[in-house]
């Protein structure tokens, strides 16, 4: 019998062991991190599924509660019977926008009516309006200004927050009776 022997040259071995090094690499920079991106992505999507499962539990009851509130709510803010303002009575409209103001607890820095829109025969008369004060304030003169019956919309509102408090920019319409 003759004995088998196994003579691998240097050369060899070293491009063996050089392979063996690439593949080595290739999967500790290509294949782990792979992996483990794979792992993020699953405990994403199971994340992703217990919150999809919270909203499909907890929508009827936000939907149930948003209507409770908007009753609620509709049941609250004044609606009054739309009436256009004699022009005898727009000095005493823009005070009361002024005292609104005031008992909301802002500062009144500017309520002046514009007279070029009576101009153009709408039968609207735009008052530019200008507050400082908090949000909070804004949102009860807000309300009270929707009180009254000569109010048909607010054209702008622009709210500029500054160190002190915020800034509230306003054009309403009022309906008045001409001619």
């Amino acid at each position: 019998m003759q004995k088998f022997s196994l003579a691998i040259s240097k050369q060899t071995l070293t491009k063996m062991g050089i392979c063996a090094g690439v593949i080595l690499a290739f999967g500790a920079l290509i294949i782990v991190p792979g992996v483990m991106e794979s792992k993020k992505v699953g405990k994403a999507t199971v994340l992703l599924q217990v919150d999809i499962e919270k909203q499909r539990v907890l929508f009827p009851i936000y939907l149930k509660l948003k209507g409770l509130l908007e009753r609620k709510l509709l049941n609250q803010l004044p609606v009054p019977e739309p009436k256009a303002l004699e022009e005898s009575e727009l000095n005493a409209v823009i005070k009361s926008l002024e005292q609104a103001a005031i008992d909301a607890g802002l500062k009144p820095l500017k309520v002046f009516p514009d007279p070029a829109s009576l101009a153009k025969e709408t039968g609207m008369l735009g008052v530019d309006c200008e507050f400082f004060g908090k949000y909070l304030d804004f949102q009860k003169f807000y309300f009270k200004v929707g009180e009254l019956p000569s109010l048909r919309h607010f054209e702008k509102v622009e709210a500029k927050e500054g160190p002190d408090g915020v800034n509230f920019t306003l054009r309403l319409q009022l309906a008045v009776k001409t001619g």
